[in-house]
């Protein structure tokens, strides 16, 4: 009747079951070609109606119908679980429409198939007391179908609780939008996270829940790019970034914070695979993070730095944390498939605590400062190759005897052990890597009787360590020396390293 007396367009998969009232005044008209002309005032109340598939205990409103122009107010539609309010008008075949709701999001997606809010809508899954709050006007051409290819647009404002989306669970949200075909936006937005289930939060007794402020995120869909702009709190990375970027999301979660970072980001991220995502993301904590470097779980103090992630690569800049006592800062780059290169310098590092994490048999106090230029797969080490260069102050490295076995024998007579012992403080080198094994030409220490220059190597592999030293003497002992020509102040002796 809609379609051929009035031209108006039929709803179809509308099916009503229980009563139906409609109350009405007004006059009517058949024209030439038999087509009736209404001019009508009334009410219209129709229960148990289905909609798309989608039941409603009852449809009703107040409706003025003027040819083929249709204006309805003190529209209601209700559910057990929720209801819709609002008015809508269909004026030269155009919808328009403004409503209040809080129908939850399943009665949403049979009227949304085909448009890229579609997608969005299936990513929401609820949990025990789920709401929704949602304010919106628009409307919609009539003449064609609703496809992206359809004149359609919608602003308003929404907020939920105990939901999820994406997996990611969330105790409140609420933003401001706008959804047309070319794109989605969101505006304004506060997210309260859940992480009473997140593995970081267990792991280290993290707060129940965080807030994030974000202050754009826009889905282009010709383009298939999400713009963020100003998202920003002290949350976890992964799951605000799992959001809009799984993948990415995943090689985050590598970085374990303790605490929830302050974190800010900004930039496009692709989600198709052409590689066009350059998202930038600055953090910082008071509060250690764990990151399996070299193979061993280190736990880093006071992180901070930037993340730039181009494509399939990322990169980890102006990087500065606290490790093993000492400070250190880098640039770490992620080239995909599991390469990794960086620079790394790092200042005062305990040589005790570097010993205990990777497992080297070695007690001998002291520091290092030093830098490394790296690359390695996968994290494994046996494919780890690079270069730089170390310092080691204030450690014992060994002691040399300088009595040869007399020297015992004096420790006594003095009740010293240390007597007669010359010991080696400090040192020095060059290195290179190659498949996870780091060796050394110009390695350099000294006592204050003796020099000593070696080559050695290192396996970072089996954790073992050989070095050949060779001594020369100086000062008054190069002086007592001088008879052993012809070997012009070269000797060999036994020496203890703790």
């Amino acid at each position: 009747m809609l379609s051929a007396w009035f031209g108006v367009p039929a709803f179809k998969q509308a099916t009503v079951r229980g009563k139906q009232i409609v109350e009405a005044e007004g006059h009517f008209q058949l024209d030439d070609e038999d087509k009736l002309k209404l001019d009508l005032l009334g009410r219209a109340r129709c229960e148990s109606v289905t909609l798309r598939d989608v039941p409603f205990d009852s449809v009703e409103g107040a409706f003025a119908w003027n040819g083929s122009n249709i204006y309805v107010r003190d529209l209601k539609l209700t559910r057990p679980d929720g209801k819709a309010e609002g008015k809508f008008m269909i004026e030269n075949k155009q919808l328009r429409v403004s409503m209040k709701s809080t129908l939850p999001v399943p009665v949403y997606r049979p009227f949304v198939v085909g448009v890229p809010l579609e997608k969005i809508l299936a990513n929401f899954s609820e949990r025990k007391g789920a709401a929704i709050d949602l304010t919106l006007e628009g409307g919609v051409d009539l003449t064609s179908k609703l496809t992206r290819d359809t004149t359609w647009a919608y602003r308003g404002s929404g907020a939920i609780k105990n939901m999820n989306y994406r997996g990611v669970p969330v105790n409140s949200a609420d933003c401001r939008f706008s959804v047309s075909h070319p794109e989605l936006v969101f505006s304004d937005g506060t997210v309260i996270f859940n992480y009473e289930n997140y593995p970081l939060c267990k792991a280290f007794n993290g707060p129940n829940d965080a807030t994030a402020k974000v202050g754009r995120i826009r889905y282009i869909s010709e383009k298939k790019i999400v713009e963020i702009e100003d998202v920003r709190g002290a949350i976890w990375a992964a799951p605000m970034t799992r959001f809009f970027a799984p993948a990415i999301a995943d090689t985050l979660e590598v970085y374990r914070f303790h605490q929830p970072p302050d974190l800010r980001a900004s930039g496009v991220v692709d989600v198709t695979p052409q590689g066009r995502t350059a998202l930038d993301i600055s953090f910082a904590s008071q509060q250690p993070a764990n990151y399996i470097f070299l193979g061993q779980d280190v736990k880093f103090n006071e992180p901070s730095g930037k993340v730039a992630i181009r494509g399939s690569r990322t990169t980890v800049s102006d990087l500065k944390l606290q490790a093993f006592d000492g400070e250190t800062s880098a640039e770490i780059r992620y080239l995909g498939n599991g390469k990794l290169t960086g620079d790394v310098s790092w200042t005062h590092l305990s040589l005790d605590s570097l010993a205990t994490t990777y497992g080297f048999e070695v007690k001998a106090g002291g520091n290092t400062t030093g830098r490394i230029d790296f690359s390695i797969s996968n994290g494994k080490t046996e494919t780890m190759n690079g270069e730089g260069l170390i310092a080691i102050q204030k450690a014992e490295l060994f002691t040399v005897p300088m009595f040869g076995p007399l020297t015992p024998l004096i420790g006594g007579v003095t009740n010293d052990e240390k007597a007669g012992r010359q010991r080696a403080k400090s040192a020095f080198c060059t290195y290179t890597i190659q498949s996870g094994v780091l060796k050394t030409n110009d390695f350099q220490t000294s006592t204050t009787s003796l020099n000593f220059t070696g080559d050695g190597m290192l396996n970072l592999n089996d954790r073992t360590f050989d070095m050949n030293m060779r001594m020369n003497a100086r000062g008054l002992l190069s002086v007592i020396t001088l008879p052993l020509f012809p070997f012009q102040g070269f000797f060999n002796f036994t020496a203890a390293a703790p």
